[in-house]
């Protein structure tokens, strides 16, 4: 699986945060929400500790674990703590089980300026003048994101250089794999944008078994 994808939290007594949680970019680095009107769920790592909290009127809902693990559905021991930052703590029993899902991505190919190319995954956040739930980003490990997004101003999709903000290419289309692509500050030729999904690797073959030919019975007519 890729190391992007979303996190799906089942069997939690507070059942507010019983949701699956989209990928983010959390204040504490990468984390996954899920946001509502009634409500927001957010589970990140805080000073080596995983914290899974449900925030709604009617007040916080607050797991924790300090098992030092790379990817939150490895976590095994959970607790409530009493509070949490001072406010009182309203989650209750059983304990939240957490599973990987994959994330909806998205794959750009072929653009002339090449570095808008490679996947990119979506993302739920606020952001100036895009829509938040048709956002995908692609997190360079030079530093230097990308971000593919609808911008509700320009009723257009847009992939952009996120450092500088420079639109590099825009596409009108319902979704960004059906758009029609144009140069916009970037180089052509425009992208190819395709949904992207990962393919499970082959099973590793196995050996043939020699045939057991002690199975076999030759009987006589009679």
């Amino acid at each position: 699986m890729s190391d992007y994808f979303d996190i799906l939290v089942s069997g939690a007594g507070s059942g507010v945060v019983n949701e699956q949680l989209e990928l983010t970019i959390a204040p504490f680095g990468l984390g996954w929400m899920k946001q509502s009107e009634e409500s927001m769920v957010q589970l990140t790592n805080m000073d080596g500790a995983w914290v899974l909290m449900g925030n709604t009127l009617g007040g916080i809902f607050i797991y924790q674990s300090h098992d030092q693990v790379a990817t939150p559905d490895l976590i095994i021991n959970w607790e409530i703590p009493e509070t949490f930052e001072g406010d009182p703590n309203s989650a209750v029993e059983p304990m939240p089980t957490l599973t990987k899902v994959p994330s909806q991505m998205i794959k750009v190919d072929g653009a002339g300026s090449e570095g808008v190319n490679g996947v990119y995954v979506k993302q739920k956040q606020n952001t100036l003048n895009y829509d938040p739930d048709r956002l995908y980003i692609k997190f360079d490990e030079g530093g230097k994101n990308y971000y593919l997004g609808f911008n509700v101003d320009l009723n257009a999709w847009i992939i952009l250089n996120a450092q500088d903000q420079i639109t590099l290419y825009q596409g009108t289309g319902e979704t960004p794999d059906t758009a029609v692509w144009e140069v916009a500050s970037g180089l052509a030729p425009v992208p190819t944008v395709t949904v992207w999904s990962e393919e499970p690797e082959p099973p590793e073959p196995k050996p043939a078994s020699p045939p057991n030919f002690q199975t076999f019975k030759i009987g006589r007519k009679r």
